[in-house]
Formats: C-alpha cells, structure tokens, sequence
C-alpha cells in the first residue's frame, strides 16, 4: 500500500502540497508537473495535473484579448488587440503546445487563484519560462503593474522597447 500511495505521488508529481491535489490554498510555493491538453489563448491553457484537467493563467503576463468581448470593448480596441490576441495564441500553441509536459510553478505572492477559479502559476517548458517568451516576443506585456511577482524585474528587462502597440 505505501508502494502504492509513493508510486501514485511520484506520478502527479507533486512538491509542497498534498500529492494528487489541485493546488487551492496559498503556500510559501509549490510547483507541479503535467501535459497541456487545451491552448485558450495567449495568456491561460489547460494542463492536465495530478488527473485533474487544470485551466491556468499563465502568471506575469497579460496578452491581448483573442476575441471580441467586453473586456476587450472595456480596455481598448478590439479591431487592434485581437488579431495580436490572435498571434500570441498561435505563440502559445508553438511555446507549449498539446502533449507537451510543462512545470507550473506558483508561490504566495498573489493568490493561487483567479477570479475566474483559474490556477495562477508561471509555466515552464525544458527549464524555459513560457511567459517571458511571450513579453519578449513584444505581443504580450508584462503585468506587475496588477499584479506583483517575484520575475517581473526579468520580464520588464526583456521587454522589446519597440513592444507592439495595442489598443491598451
């Protein structure tokens, strides 16, 4: 049975929390490995964690909305942001795309969870930050001006100068 129970946290590869458990409570950090199983746009996918089907928002970074909606209505031009919306999806999909084992990595900075019920996490692909790809690439932003985090002096030295315009 302890056999059973080491082999079945070692499987939902678990760290600072309990093994085979969505991360829901606000810890000093923990991280977690799993297999993208959904791209829903530049800034949030869903990974396959511990058995549970996890829709993430990547921490750090804010991309521009993929679809017309009234977020996008409220915070700026839809005809500019979603085609780039569009691009940092598409980046995304090539960054961590279906299949892919990425490691989400949060901490005790904000809360674990969005408004939206989304896990907050930074996403990493072979030791690579997946958000910081996506601020380099000029379509998304840094968000620390929101939302506070341990990378952004990175993310913020990283950031192209001629960063594309959008309707934010």
């Amino acid at each position: 049975m302890r056999l059973f129970a080491l082999t079945a946290c070692l499987l939902a590869s678990c760290t600072a929390r309990p093994c085979g458990q969505p991360p829901t409570v606000a810890s000093a950090g923990w991280t977690a490995t799993g297999a993208v199983v959904r791209i829903v746009d530049g800034d949030t996918l869903v990974v396959r964690t511990g058995g549970i089907d996890e829709k993430v928002r990547v921490k750090g970074i804010d991309c521009p909305e993929s679809r017309s909606n009234p977020k996008c209505k409220r915070d700026g031009d839809c005809a500019t942001d979603v085609p780039l919306g569009k691009r940092a999806t598409a980046m995304m999909q090539e960054l961590a795309p279906v299949g892919v084992e990425v490691r989400l990595v949060g901490g005790a900075e904000q809360p674990e969870r969005d408004r939206y019920g989304r896990l907050v996490a930074y996403v990493e692909r072979g030791g690579q930050d997946v958000g910081l790809d996506l601020v380099r690439s000029g379509i998304c932003q840094d968000y620390s001006h929101k939302f506070p985090h341990p990378r952004s002096a990175t993310y913020l030295a990283q950031a192209p100068l001629d960063r594309v315009p959008t309707g934010r």
